[in-house]
């Protein structure tokens, strides 16, 4: 998995600094070493012109053949990813969004062209950037437009390329073979959810994704997000393999829990083949086993 942790790292990163620029009047700004190697008689030249001097932010792009590179690597990795761990892998890069902070700079870019920005907005804008990415916004950089435009381009570039991947992901996915919801597990109804989830939660063993439990076990229809399991994975067990269906196995229930549970890391959940006597005497699982039975006369 080198290649897609080398690949989301970048992607999740901008390389930003900030230099010292020469603010000639009538002239575009140029980094201070880039005059100094043109020779003393360029300076000499602009002599009689007044120069001022600016720390401007600028940041270092990424070339397309880096990118496909990184790609390419990472597409590699994924081949030998199971269905299940790739939708693992799915519900970590959906947790990073491009298009919020893209939205924030096209924002802040209009109001910059109009001249509508203050010092305040500046400091926020920063705050934002390091917020949103892997990066260091130096404090003593300015921003101007030719900074807007490189960063903007590089956001564009990395967010789509970003994108793609993970409609890969997508793709092989919905490609994979998989059981449904309703095939698996028993339709219980609105109470009955209310019921199991509360109680659940209650014993710190689930995460806040009511919608997503009421589309696994229940009677509302949607696409499901793998649900956070805070419990052990015997306890998954033991609550999958009483909701599911009479045709359905317990190795059946097994085989696709990480399908739709995964742990505090974001990795699907493999479960567990059999329960150990031992489990039986833990009071977890009496007080497990109690919110299942009365779950079964909740009308």
């Amino acid at each position: 998995m080198e290649g897609y942790s080398k690949f989301k790292k970048e992607m999740q990163s901008l390389s930003i600094s900030s230099e010292k620029h020469c603010l000639i009047p009538g002239m575009y700004s140029a980094v201070e070493t880039d005059m100094a190697s043109n020779g003393p008689e360029h300076l000499r030249a602009l002599g009689e012109r007044k120069i001022k001097t600016k720390q401007l932010l600028t940041i270092k792009k990424i070339s397309e053949g880096v990118i496909n590179k990184l790609y390419c690597d990472a597409m590699d990795s994924l081949m030998i990813l199971t269905t299940n761990q790739l939708r693992s892998t799915l519900v970590v890069l959906k947790q990073f969004d491009f298009w919020h902070f893209t939205r924030e700079l096209m924002k802040f870019y209009t109001m910059f062209t109009k001249g509508d920005v203050r010092h305040m907005h500046i400091t926020d804008f920063k705050r934002s950037i390091s917020y949103n990415f892997i990066c260091t916004v130096p404090d003593d950089g300015d921003v101007n437009l030719i900074f807007l435009h490189d960063l903007t381009e590089e956001v564009m570039n990395k967010g789509g390329v970003y994108s793609r991947f993970v409609e890969e992901i997508e793709h092989m996915i919905d490609d994979a073979p998989q059981q449904t919801p309703k095939k698996l597990f028993k339709r219980l109804n609105e109470d009955q959810i209310k019921y199991l989830h509360k109680s659940l939660s209650e014993m710190k063993l689930i995460g806040d994704s009511y919608k997503d439990f009421s589309i696994l076990f229940g009677q509302e229809m949607g696409n499901i997000q793998p649900i956070t399991w805070i419990g052990e994975e015997y306890e998954l067990r033991i609550l999958l393999v009483a909701l599911k269906q009479k045709n359905v196995t317990d190795k059946i229930i097994v085989e696709n829990s990480g399908l739709y549970f995964v742990n505090k890391e974001g990795n699907a959940l493999k479960g567990i083949d059999k329960l150990k006597k031992e489990y039986e005497d833990r009071l977890n699982v009496k007080i497990l086993i109690l919110i299942l039975e009365k779950l079964a006369i909740i009308s």
